[in-house]
């Protein structure tokens, strides 16, 4: 889910910038992020699986109560939340150097980086500076009342 969410969050991310910058072949440059931020969380998970999980195997522990001995354990649970948030960080990180460097042209410095994290932030300035008109605002001139008048001398004449 987390993944899912943040490949989206990355390839909106990118169009933006690329945008921006006047890069050509902006949806490549979004499909090349979001398919290596794919790319390495698939690849993270699979290494991380193959590490943790064939390493009890010759001991004959049963699984489910080696997992419930973890849980009590304070440093065990940080291992496993850093195992379970450690994919879509480094596939965000990889994400992040292909625009800096490839889309945007420039450094690999975090301003460079983690630069207009805020994407929503255009929408909301946008929105902010519509004008509304109303016949208030615009001193609007009711001209039915002119034309009955011009109907009416017309008609005396």
């Amino acid at each position: 889910m987390i993944g899912g969410l943040l490949t989206i969050y990355v390839a909106c991310w990118t169009y933006q910038a690329a945008v921006r910058a006047g890069t050509p072949g902006v949806f490549k440059w979004v499909a090349i992020a979001a398919g290596s931020l794919f790319a390495v969380q698939f690849l993270w998970i699979q290494i991380d699986v193959f590490l943790f999980l064939t390493e009890n195997d010759d001991t004959g522990v049963d699984q489910a109560e080696l997992a419930a001995k973890q849980t009590k354990d304070v440093s065990n649970r940080l291992m496993s939340s850093f195992r379970e948030l450690a994919a879509p960080l480094m596939g965000f990180l990889v994400a992040a150097i292909i625009r800096a460097k490839f889309v945007l042209k420039g450094g690999l410095g975090p301003s460079t980086m983690f630069s207009y994290m805020n994407i929503f932030k255009g929408s909301v300035s946008s929105e902010k500076a519509e004008v509304v008109v109303t016949a208030e605002s615009v001193d609007a001139v009711d001209s039915s009342s002119e034309v009955s008048d011009d109907k009416s001398n017309t008609e005396q004449k």
